[in-house]
């Protein structure tokens, strides 16, 4: 017989001490299936050759007499049989059997997630799983469920991401497209016109107490969204409202000290002097946070004073804090 090498952990195995030293427990639950350990004992022919592929004859007995399915358990009871008559370390065995439980446990985590429709918590819960890896059918069974679940997952976010940008609300095309080619002033007047358009005040050209309160949830979200992604978290409302409650802030209650305070924060007042429009600017070298900067317009008459802190924080107050 041509002998040949069992291959674990990356080290060619043709002895018995370098199979019990590299030995891979998933591994070698597989070589026992397809009876390649058994063949290797074979043409080896080590002195505890017979002793051994008769020990291992006599497991697969066992389990065709007690007809056992490839369940969890048995594969666990089967390893741990294979450990003791080839007097492999017993912490392989229960570094296999951690394994086996932490998988478990993720995929478990997972579902949860997956069934609460929190699908990007449940597709980083599937990927942490299957980094285990562990070898055997009930798990390779789970593994092809998980594979299925993060495929549906993705083609969740294929079709929204087609969607996303009209809404039955607004059309946020054309500001996805200044964003995503850095033209800050464009966006940033676009975000104005959109958000107007929203709530119906093209004529008036700013927004009520009202309107900030009663402002839709998906719609700002979508423009936050897209301002952070395509500044890489510098610039959004979601942003702002970070440095805001920084500075002590606290939204739908007026306070125009901590306006001005944040204001000082990102950029927007200096020296004492609130900037005009004109002469803000348009780089991402700028202060956290300082974009979208029309909303200092938004309120009534268009001024900066006492109003706008209170919409200002009426607004943000609808976006939780990154």
């Amino acid at each position: 017989m041509v002998k040949f090498a069992l291959n674990h952990n990356n080290e060619q195995i043709r002895t018995l001490n370098a199979l019990r030293k590299y030995c891979d427990l998933n591994q070698l639950l597989v070589e026992y299936r397809n009876g390649k350990l058994r063949r290797w004992f074979n043409v080896r022919q080590f002195p505890e050759s017979k002793t051994l592929i008769e020990a291992i004859d006599q497991i697969a007995n066992q389990r065709e007499n007690n007809n056992q399915n490839s369940t969890h358990q048995s594969d666990v009871s089967l390893i741990n049989k294979l450990v003791q008559i080839l007097d492999i370390d017993k912490q392989k065995l229960e570094n296999y059997q951690q394994n086996i439980g932490d998988f478990q446990e993720l995929y478990n985590l997972a579902n949860d997630y997956y069934q609460s429709q929190e699908y990007e918590k449940a597709l980083t819960q599937y990927n942490q799983a299957l980094a285990i890896n562990p070898i055997h059918p009930k798990i390779n069974h789970l593994k092809d469920d998980a594979i299925a679940k993060i495929e549906e997952i993705k083609q969740k976010y294929r079709e929204k991401a087609k969607n996303i940008l009209i809404t039955p609300k607004a059309d946020f095309t054309q500001l996805n497209q200044y964003l995503k080619n850095q033209q800050w002033q464009e966006a940033d007047s676009e975000t104005l016109k959109v958000v107007l358009q929203i709530m119906g005040k093209e004529k008036q050209g700013w927004l009520t107490e009202n309107d900030c309160k009663t402002f839709p949830f998906e719609e700002l979200k979508i423009m936050d969204d897209l301002w952070t992604q395509y500044s890489k978290g510098k610039f959004g409302f979601s942003v702002q409202k970070q440095i805001w409650a920084k500075c002590g802030g606290e939204p739908g209650v007026y306070n125009y000290e901590t306006f001005c305070k944040f204001a000082e924060e990102i950029g927007w007042l200096k020296d004492g002097r609130w900037l005009s429009y004109d002469e803000l600017t348009f780089q991402i070298n700028v202060q956290q946070g300082y974009l979208p900067c029309q909303v200092r317009f938004w309120s009534v008459l268009g001024g900066v004073g006492v109003q706008d802190s209170w919409y200002f924080s009426f607004l943000i107050a609808k976006l939780p804090t990154v």
